[in-house]
């Protein structure tokens, strides 16, 4: 299960010590899964940050939107039909501004939704590889423990003592 290498002891003889490639595999699982996390929350950072560039790209758009509105109101207070044009123009301009942002904002939605669900999938497999890893990590660590036997036979022992003692008491 685990290959050996011969190490030099104190003594000058020399002693088994394990490699463990089991060892690697687990802490190479650790780290893709580590890897995976990462990429997901970088995912997530740079869709932040294009919501937040489109929403102030939006808010810049209508302010300007609204001083060129002031300005022409301002300018000429008497031209009734040209300023209630302007506040129309203004107003659905801003709409359309809203609909960009609500698009955007959908697109994002859409794309988190996928990534959120590839990175769950990847995230799930990347597990299963980190469980078995895992178990054959105990398996090894189990065969290569001098104490194991010995604790096993102590436990059945106990199961032993129990049964009778719960035999007696019934």
């Amino acid at each position: 299960m685990s290959e050996t290498t011969t190490a030099k002891a104190p003594g000058g003889a020399a002693k088994a010590k394990p490699k463990m490639p089991e060892l690697q595999r687990f802490f190479e699982a650790i780290t893709a899964n580590q890897k995976l996390m990462w990429e997901a929350m970088d995912k997530a950072r740079k869709r932040g940050v294009r919501v937040n560039d489109t929403l102030a790209e939006s808010f810049a758009r209508n302010q300007e939107d609204m001083m060129a509105l002031m300005r022409k109101l301002t300018l000429s207070p008497r031209d009734y039909k040209g300023n209630f044009t302007a506040a129309m123009e203004t107003m659905a301009e801003s709409q359309s501004h809203a609909m960009d942002l609500f698009k955007a904002m959908l697109g994002e939605y859409a794309q988190s939704r996928e990534s959120v669900k590839a990175s769950a999938q990847d995230l799930y497999e990347n597990s299963r590889e980190i469980a078995a890893a895992g178990i054959e990590l105990t398996q090894s660590w189990t065969a290569a423990n001098p104490f194991t036997e010995s604790f096993k036979k102590s436990m059945d022992g106990f199961k032993k003592v129990a049964d009778a003692t719960r035999e007696a008491l019934a």
